[in-house]
């Protein structure tokens, strides 16, 4: 049964650069999500079909309740302080996709 919930989901292409980083950064931005209604559906390896960047051989992909929530999220005091652990971590590149007008 699909989920007619509205939703929007942040889509997250990355390579790692340091584990322990991405360890602690993982940690720190889920914490951070949680106020802004995030759910983890999906970590693992990225396989490109065609015409991605094969460098960034990792996604993680968030449902968020809407494109609002979602860039709240990203903008809010406690993830931005998590930007220099991030970039320690990972090269990444973040997508929003949602159904909502942007």
């Amino acid at each position: 049964m699909q989920d007619s919930r509205p939703h929007a989901l942040v889509v997250v292409r990355l390579a790692v650069h340091d584990a322990h980083a991405l360890a602690d950064y993982q940690q720190q931005a889920r914490v951070s999500m949680a106020p802004f209604g995030a759910e983890p559906l999906f970590t693992g390896a990225a396989h490109n079909l065609e015409g991605a960047d094969t460098s960034l051989d990792r996604v993680a992909i968030f449902r968020f309740p809407s494109a609002e929530a979602a860039r709240s999220w990203h903008a809010s005091d406690a993830y931005q302080a998590l930007v220099s652990v991030r970039e320690r971590a990972m090269r990444a590149s973040f997508t929003l996709c949602s159904q909502e007008a942007s």
